[in-house]
């Protein structure tokens, strides 16, 4: 099967957004623009890269500021940039005491070779600096966030909070509830639609819909409020789809546990919390749990209130249904002893819907928050009907897929939420897990004596996961760090503590480099580097044997273009300049010479210039007439361009310049008064 792709009818595809790229649209971009999730590992900040074990990156490798890449153990496939310096050798720029083998240029894509001093890759005009990227998976300032129109205006719709399909929150008190009857959580849909082509403004909110809850737990029978809270309590039946099917007896009073027939919780099927610890960041993590398997299925559920008919309707406004969720998590941040996050859990198989309208089908799913996000077990690694595909780079049975979030965690299948603060590592065991989705994310940049930002480190592990052992962690998508994380912001400790190192299986997942195939909500930066081109051709010279001539080029291009002289197809060795001087010419150096510009996005070939060469610049006079009424005339033939003076003399030692010329040239003298006259013509140099 291959992979599912989200198809956009040509009549819809005109709200396509600039920044957000829709991963159904088909269009090509323009060369300027560019996916953030078509780099392996783009980096917003200084990038590190020092894996302990072999690390081959796959795709290309894009830095905002400067790369370090300190050992042999990483390869490179594709095209390595950066804005700043890059270093190779074994010290680490950006900390004080880092080092280790340094990447020799044999780990480098062959003939590529790492190239700094390129152009900043940035937000396009008009939108938040890209050197404040956290803003945009954050909460939008008051005034441009939704529902308000002017949260649909283009460049608004750069904050994820304005362009997911659906809206989630909790109350503040969220997993330290003293009501857990309530609902703990919030979710709208937001809806937007089309405006007549007439109207300058793409987008109009249609709908911000709260959404109703599609579980409930009910109790048929008295408790005490204390009777709530203790383990062995147990509710007669759980209900889980609409609540106006339930038989009442009794009034419910404020969705209340006191009475009979009440209402004990009301909150969504595929919404739950989670409490666990963090090693790293020496806190307990309060998380909002999206159970993503849950969430598919509320999406295909047609009852009243399932997601059916919100997908179906989302569907028919924007061109696809829903395929992405920001989360808040209102749980307070009280540094290292209440985290509050997100975790997906059973995400093996994404969302996947198909409506009539258009034929559209919606697959995959972006999920957003500005906390830190935990994923739980293998991650999109299975279709609609199709196998499971576990530890491969096979993705073809996959759907689009993104994590953004303040820092991105992994958790194997084997994960406990019993561990607890004295948990030793050998304890937590992990397994095998696949994980398939673009990752955007925070780190905690190096700083002092501090190793912390490395691509290695990227994707954050809580377990014991000894690459000696028989455990793998797959990965298939592409990394962008783009911001300092916010909440998890503890230094990276080294490996024997808050976890031991996997074989890293990585790659990047080629489909990306198709813009159908993207993820929902793809960042498209703009580009400003740009391929070779030439604004001047070099000009052809003529010489006398034994000088001098200087072939020049110019020609423009970002990064920095480098040349490369040749002489009838052949490369001249060490003409690698702007300009191509020779000296002391001879007539074996005549003929056609080019240069080849280059930079990193590309080459291109100047058109040939001829260098011709002669051993003397004495001129010939040619076919000499006269006649009375047309005078003296004769050709002036001497080196091609060169400038030769034409004298007469009656006799022979007083010479009267005529006129001047580049050879050849016809002259004519009409000066028929002197008995006789005598020619000649010298070379001016």
């Amino acid at each position: 099967m291959t992979r599912m792709k989200k198809y956009l009818s040509t009549a819809l595809a005109v709200v396509a957004l600039v920044l957000f790229l829709p991963a159904q649209s088909c269009a090509q971009l323009p060369s300027w623009e560019v996916p953030v999730f078509q780099y392996a590992v783009f980096y917003n900040l200084n990038l590190e890269v020092d894996p302990g074990a072999v690390l081959p990156i796959e795709g290309a490798v894009f830095s905002n500021a400067g790369i370090w890449s300190g050992t042999s153990n990483v390869t490179y496939a594709s095209t390595v940039e950066a804005v700043g310096p890059i270093s190779t050798n074994q010290y680490d720029p950006f900390l004080l005491s880092k080092s280790d083998s340094g990447t020799p240029a044999t780990s480098f894509f062959y003939p590529g070779q790492p190239v700094s001093g390129v152009a900043p890759i940035t937000l396009p005009s008009g939108y938040p600096s890209i050197t404040n990227a956290e803003a945009l998976i954050n909460l939008p300032p008051s005034n441009v966030r939704a529902p308000q129109e002017t949260a649909y205006e283009i460049t608004n719709q750069a904050y994820a909070f304005n362009s997911a399909s659906l809206i989630v929150s909790n109350w503040y008190w969220g997993t330290n509830g003293i009501a857990p009857w309530s609902n703990n959580f919030t979710v709208y849909l937001q809806d937007s639609t089309l405006r007549p082509y007439f109207v300058q403004s793409n987008l109009v909110p249609m709908n911000w819909i709260m959404l109703t809850n599609d579980y409930y737990i009910v109790s048929n029978r008295y408790h005490s409020v204390s009777a709530l809270f203790t383990t062995n309590y147990v509710p007669n039946f759980q209900f889980t789809n609409n609540a106006s099917a339930i038989r009442w007896t009794n009034t419910i009073a404020g969705n209340g546990p006191l009475g009979t027939n009440s209402v004990w919780y009301a909150g969504f099927s595929f919404l739950t919390n989670a409490t666990f610890y963090d090693y790293r960041e020496q806190a307990t993590v309060q998380a909002v749990q999206l159970d993503v398997g849950k969430f598919g299925a509320w999406i295909a559920t047609s009852s009243a209130n399932g997601g059916s008919n919100w997908n179906y309707e989302l569907s028919e406004d924007i061109g696809h249904g829903i395929d992405s969720v920001f989360i808040y998590n209102a749980v307070p941040f009280i540094g290292q002893q209440q985290l509050p996050a997100v975790r997906l859990i059973n995400g093996w198989e994404l969302p996947y819907t198909t409506n009539s309208l258009f034929g559209l089908v919606t697959s995959g799913l972006t999920v957003v928050t500005p906390q830190p996000m935990y994923v739980l077990g293998s991650y999109n690694v299975q279709v609609a009907g199709s196998p499971v595909l576990l530890g491969s780079h096979n993705t073809a049975n996959t759907y689009p897929a993104a994590l953004m979030a303040d820092a991105i965690t992994i958790l194997s299948s084997n994960w406990s939420d019993s561990y607890n603060s004295g948990t030793s590592i050998n304890s937590r065991v992990p397994t095998n897990t696949t994980i398939n989705a673009a990752c955007l994310a925070g780190i905690v940049p190096s700083f002092g004596e501090n190793y912390s930002g490395g691509v290695e480190n990227f994707l954050r592990l809580l377990e014991d996961w000894d690459y000696n052992t028989q455990y793998k962690l797959t990965y298939n998508g592409s990394m962008a760090a783009m911001f300092p994380s916010i909440y998890a912001t503890n230094f990276w400790p080294g490996t024997g503590s808050v976890y031991n190192a996997p074989d890293r299986d990585w790659a990047f997942d080629t489909n990306f480099d198709i813009n159908a195939d993207l993820p929902p909500l793809t960042w498209v930066l703009v580009n400003s580097n740009s391929a070779p081109m030439i604004t001047s051709q070099p000009t052809n010279a003529t010489v006398l044997a034994g000088q001098t001539t200087n072939f020049i080029v110019n020609a423009s291009g970002v990064p920095i273009v480098g040349y490369q002289w040749n002489f009838e197809g052949t490369n001249i060795p060490g003409a690698t300049n702007v300009s191509l001087v020779l000296t002391n010419l001879q007539l074996t150096n005549a003929g056609d010479y080019s240069v080849q510009v280059t930079n990193v996005l590309g080459s291109v070939i100047s058109s040939n210039t001829l260098l011709s060469v002669y051993t003397s610049a004495v001129p010939v006079l040619n076919a000499l007439s006269f006649s009375p009424l047309d005078g003296a005339q004769f050709t002036v033939a001497g080196v091609p361009g060169f400038s030769y003076e034409v004298l007469a003399s009656s006799n022979l030692v007083n010479w009267v310049p005529l006129t001047t010329s580049n050879s050849p040239f016809n002259f004519a003298d009409t000066n028929t008064g002197f008995p006789q006259r005598f020619y000649r013509s010298v070379y001016i140099p």
